[in-house]
């Protein structure tokens, strides 16, 4: 049974207008590459949200897997300039992929790759910020991955977790969702322990939190839940809810998006503030 804190909550997500939507490698592939079908439900779920007039920003993983996808005799990649190389390969397939599901709904989308070192300087911040205010201005759906290929550092933002935080504050959106293949953060381990419960809610992000992260990782994803949790201390501390939920559950988006109690709600402080959490070093 949900809380009153809970119920508010929830309800909260019924009133958002501006939203940035984190998916994960995990949803989007699986041992063949690419799932065109998951992508094109979850575009169509997109397409629903903007018909509500919610405007929708995508940070999407999975330019490693779609290479994977192309090469399937390959193991997945260890060293940096195989995982270099396997996101330059998939790269295309990836950002074709939520071209054609789109195109269907008669929506356009545009390729955004960012690198930390890129958002560092305030000169490139702000280029990227209008850049992205100017794209939703037009309808368009913004599609940022980071630019693995020019990383200089061993994939530099963890499994585009840390980026979405930035990109939150870049639009200066209402909420952060994480679609992953974990239904929410468990009191221990699904995967370990077969009895372990949903947390439907957390109030705050501390030590009691973080320690129940895990450290397991998917053939092609990088982040985990313990990526997810430091994403959530960020975007929390600057006044903004976020929310992770398994993005292959039945119409996930749409259902959350009504107030339905699924995923974790991690809540958000009291002061929202925008601009100073995204010139943090994640």
């Amino acid at each position: 049974m949900e809380t009153m804190s809970q119920v508010q909550g929830r309800k909260f997500l019924q009133s958002v207008r501006r939203v940035v939507i984190k998916v994960g490698s995990a949803v989007l592939a699986d041992e063949n590459g690419l799932n065109d079908q998951v992508i094109a439900d979850l575009c169509a779920q997109v397409a629903s949200l903007r018909k509500e007039d919610r405007e929708v920003t995508l940070v999407s993983s999975g330019a490693i897997a779609a290479g994977m996808g192309k090469i399937l005799e390959l193991q997945a990649p260890k060293t940096v300039p195989e995982k270099q190389a396997m996101a330059a390969l998939g790269q295309g397939r990836l950002i074709q992929a939520y071209e054609d599901a789109f195109r269907y709904h008669g929506i356009n989308v545009a390729q955004i790759l960012l690198t930390r070192e890129g958002l560092v300087s305030r000169y490139r911040y702000l280029n990227a910020k209008n850049t992205l205010r100017t794209l939703l201005n037009w309808g368009i759906i913004p599609i940022i991955n980071e630019n693995d290929t020019v990383a200089t550092e061993e994939l530099q933002f963890t499994d585009n977790d840390a980026l979405a935080v930035l990109i939150v504050n870049l639009v200066e959106a209402e909420v952060l969702i994480c679609l992953s293949d974990v239904d929410g953060l468990y009191d221990r381990d699904p995967r370990e322990k077969a009895n372990g419960q949903r947390i439907p809610e957390v109030p705050k992000v501390d030590k009691s939190i973080t320690d129940l992260a895990s450290d397991y990782l998917g053939r092609a994803g990088r982040g985990g839940m313990k990526s997810k949790l430091e994403a959530a201390q960020m975007v929390t501390a600057c006044g903004i809810p976020m929310v992770v939920a398994k993005g292959k559950t039945d119409r996930i988006l749409t259902r959350l998006f009504a107030g339905e109690d699924l995923g974790t709600l991690f809540c958000a402080s009291k002061r929202r503030i925008h601009g100073t959490c995204s010139r943090r070093r994640p």
